[in-house]
């Protein structure tokens, strides 16, 4: 499904950030590209996915699709290096050093991890351990106003 929706995406010129399937039958898609996503974005994606997930033997009730925002997914390596120097919060599978979450400034990224700067120090953390990350943007929860 991943391939198939990258495939989609790069070929209309965008990137797909993320993507999640609901029990209830929801697909959302997120999608960016680099002067920004606008509505007009939004609809032209649906539109081309409507007409390609049928074909491709894609079953779903609804399809939302949507720009990362300020708070933004980070999913693949690229998304790390992109934004070094900015404040971002990382879940990981299994705790490392005794925890699972870290919050603070990506310090520098690779191709099998990133540095990040807490409050408490530099932490290396591998790609294949994260769980979940994504960028502190101008409204982020509470969680993300704390460091870890």
């Amino acid at each position: 499904m991943e391939q198939l929706l990258d495939n989609a995406l790069t070929g209309l010129g965008y990137e797909l950030v993320d993507f999640s399937r609901s029990r209830s039958g929801m697909l959302r898609i997120i999608i960016d590209c680099e002067r920004g996503i606008a509505l007009a974005d939004c609809e032209q994606v649906s539109r081309h996915l409507e007409n390609l997930l049928p074909v491709e033997g894609v079953a779903y009730e609804r399809l939302e699709i949507s720009s990362p925002g300020p708070d933004r997914p980070l999913t693949k390596p690229g998304h790390f290096a992109r934004f070094c120097g900015q404040k971002a919060q990382v879940r990981l599978k299994s705790a490392c050093a005794g925890r699972y979450n870290y919050t603070g400034m990506i310090a520098e990224a690779d191709e099998q991890g990133l540095a990040m700067n807490c409050h408490d120090g530099v932490h290396r953390l591998e790609y294949s351990k994260i769980a979940k990350a994504r960028l502190c943007g101008s409204f982020a929860s509470q969680e993300c106003q704390n460091d870890d």
